[in-house]
């Protein structure tokens, strides 16, 4: 049976599933990348060649992203659409805000220092599981 073709109950049974398991590997990789000793490169190559390749890279990824989500949201029933994409924005946000805070000298990083990618991208993937919850628990509405 394809994803399509499951009822609203078995959209948020995949869901559920899907962002439980996000959660546990979000979990996971906060505290996996805490022993890495790898050191960091200092700066790019090139810079100029990097700051065009990455805004290339970003206006074409998401454009890309943007078609994706366009046929998910025509497969997917709404509400369960709805609760992923609020919990994407809930993501973003959180993310945001962690990676100040926990980056900031006068904040948290003078105790912690600076996060890694790994550590970003674990932030990132849990508030987004934290986020689909929230208002998988409470309503889109409340």
């Amino acid at each position: 049976m394809s994803i399509s073709k499951l009822s609203r109950d078995g959209q948020q049974k995949v869901a559920d599933f899907s962002f439980g398991l996000m959660a546990t590997f979000a979990v996971l990789g906060l505290f996996g990348d805490s022993f890495d000793t790898t050191p960091l490169i200092p700066n790019a190559p090139n810079p100029v060649l990097t700051g065009i390749a990455s805004a290339a890279l970003i206006v074409l990824i998401a454009l890309v992203v943007t078609k994706v989500a366009a046929l998910d949201r025509k497969r997917s029933e709404e509400y369960t659409f709805q609760l992923m994409a609020n919990g994407a924005v809930v993501s973003v946000m959180t993310t945001l805000l962690v990676t100040l805070v926990w980056s900031s000298e006068f904040l948290l990083g003078r105790w912690l220092g600076a996060p890694s990618h790994s550590q970003i991208l674990a932030c990132l993937l849990g508030s987004w599981a934290i986020g689909y919850f929230a208002y998988r628990t409470r309503g889109l509405q409340a």
